[in-house]
């Protein structure tokens, strides 16, 4: 039986389970999926990819013009800790949909707690307490939170991770801990290391910490190069095979990889021709170069990776690699402070985690 269908089985079990002994907690669904899925490894990096994400609403494909128009607004994203010269990190598509799964459980608690409703974001929240007041002829103080709420926002974690971080939270996983969910801290020691500790399981590991690396929230050369270089990650094409290790070279984009890029960003197939691409790139066997792309695309539109990068990028990940304690996760946009994920624990998954950044 494939993956599928065992976890299918699992499933009409549980629900066997579910009428007769009441209702399973979400978490341990996800746990119960988790449990099927082995979180492979190459060298020191999880064997993980990106999938493709969903096409923004908002692209338009220009019949007659070389490029491919898109639109969207200005993205405030990602972060400030990592580097660069560093590959982005990859994730199974499958293993991804159970990390998205738990984290928008996670995200609906945060809103319980933080006050908000079910899905709704801060600037949601700001627009409805500025109609409360002014419904109470508080015209003044509605307009100062509505215009508060409208300017974009860095993303919580541009700062982090650095050396002298802190984060507390929880971890779930079968096999730690008696299979009982106990206190989790992460304190970093320098910037690629840090400290996991639980006290009510008594454990305590050094971890490597790796993380996706800045995209500047403030427009100017410095976000416009960390953007190419996540495009350039991302749409190399041995980056995106799953069976293969991380490629070292990153530089180039091939025909291929472009033209998922457009396809992705605009959603047209085959741009651009072939033709075209070998009149535009000096080496077509190894690819276009990140200067032969500013050439290609943003010399005649600028703002052209600006304005479809949003319709590309899938969040910040990071991984926390000890000899016993693997864990997979991404920095919450929204949720502030918070990270979601899923782990391993001695080389078994099934693992839950969620960390809260501690203000020093």
């Amino acid at each position: 039986l494939c993956c599928r269908d065992v976890f299918q089985q699992q499933q009409q079990e549980q629900q066997k389970q579910h009428r007769r002994a009441g209702p399973l907690s979400p978490p341990h669904l996800i746990s119960a999926a988790v449990g099927l899925l082995l979180l492979r490894w190459q060298g020191q990096s999880f064997s993980l990819i990106t999938p493709v994400s969903s096409r923004s609403s908002k692209t338009l494909a220009a019949n007659g013009h070389r490029l491919l128009r898109t639109s969207g607004s200005k993205i405030a994203c990602s972060a400030s800790g990592g580097d660069v010269n560093t590959p982005i990190l990859r994730r199974d598509p499958t293993v991804n949909q159970l990390l998205q799964r738990w984290s928008n459980q996670q995200f609906k608690i945060f809103n319980r707690e933080s006050g908000l409703k079910s899905k709704e974001t801060e600037d949601a929240a700001a627009k409805r307490k500025a109609k409360a007041l002014a419904a109470y002829g508080l015209v003044q103080k509605a307009k100062a939170v509505a215009q508060g709420s409208a300017q974009p926002k860095a993303a919580w974690h541009i700062p982090h991770m650095v050396e002298g971080d802190s984060f507390k939270g929880s971890i779930e996983h079968p096999d730690f801990n008696f299979g009982t969910s106990c206190d989790l801290t992460l304190t970093m020691t320098s910037p690629g290391e840090g400290l996991l500790a639980s006290k009510s399981a008594k454990f305590e590991e050094q971890v490597q910490i790796k993380q996706d690396f800045p995209i500047p929230f403030d427009k100017g050369e410095e976000r416009d190069t960390a953007m190419l270089t996540y495009l350039f990650n991302k749409f190399n094409m041995n980056w995106r095979n799953f069976d293969g290790p991380m490629p070292t070279e990153l530089e180039h984009l091939s025909l291929e990889g472009l033209r998922l890029f457009f396809f992705q960003v605009a959603d047209v197939q085959g741009f651009p021709e072939e033709s075209e691409f070998q009149q535009n790139v000096a080496d077509p066997a190894k690819g276009m170069t990140k200067a032969e792309f500013r050439s290609f695309v943003l010399a005649e539109d600028p703002e052209y990776l600006e304005k479809s990068f949003k319709a590309i990028y899938t969040g910040r990940r990071l991984n926390m690699i000890g000899p016993t304690l693997q864990l997979d996760g991404d920095f919450h946009d929204t949720a502030k402070g918070c990270i979601f994920g899923l782990g391993t624990y001695n080389k078994k998954d099934g693992g839950l985690f969620s960390l809260r950044y501690v203000q020093p």
